[in-house]
């Protein structure tokens, strides 16, 4: 996917999402119901914390720096959890979230959607098409890799393809708050 594409579909999505946090307001943010017994706030809390772990991730792997805590996590403060299973990770998620009010999490995607934009506008087209992949053995934070640096990763993919479906998440999610009663 060429550059261009890929920023019109991000900022497609950023615009959509914006135009429907801004017209829920607070109060449609954190009514229960946008999926299962999801608020609004909790898809952007949810979505925030996936989307910046992999998005410093990928940073990382074209750097080769290793990711602190802090960059991966933001402000949040996770409770332990050691199953990596979505449902686990969506819970700590969310657990980390309990006490920011609706205004945090709103900010919070705002900001996760600004380094989105940054990482893609600063890439070149070259970078975009390197396969990455996951390193789970390599025993540090570091865990994105540039398929070139490690034989075998795990799911490589275009770095392209990695924020398409972001994109594609944050669509989805989107659609099921459009559905949802209320909305």
């Amino acid at each position: 996917m060429d550059k261009a594409a890929l920023v019109s579909a991000i900022d497609s999505v950023h615009a959509d999402w914006l135009s429907q946090v801004d017209g829920l307001g607070i109060e449609g943010l954190e009514r229960a119901g946008a999926v299962g017994d999801w608020r609004v706030r909790d898809i952007l809390a949810h979505a925030n914390c996936w989307d910046r772990w992999q998005l410093v991730q990928l940073r990382c792997a074209f750097t080769g720096e290793t990711p602190t805590d802090r960059e991966l996590q933001g402000e949040i403060d996770f409770p332990p959890n050691d199953d990596m299973h979505e449902d686990a990770m969506n819970a700590m998620f969310l657990a980390g979230y309990v006490d920011w009010s609706t205004d945090d999490v709103v900010r919070h995607f705002r900001e996760v959607f600004a380094m989105r934009t940054a990482w893609v506008g600063d890439a070149s087209q070259a970078q975009l098409d390197a396969t990455v992949g996951a390193d789970w053995t390599g025993g540090t934070n570091r865990v994105i890799r540039l398929s070139s640096e490690v034989e075998g990763v795990d799911n490589p993919q275009p770095a392209w393809q990695f924020i398409l479906n972001q994109v594609e998440h944050l669509r989805s999610h989107l659609d099921n708050v459009r559905r949802s009663p209320d909305s």
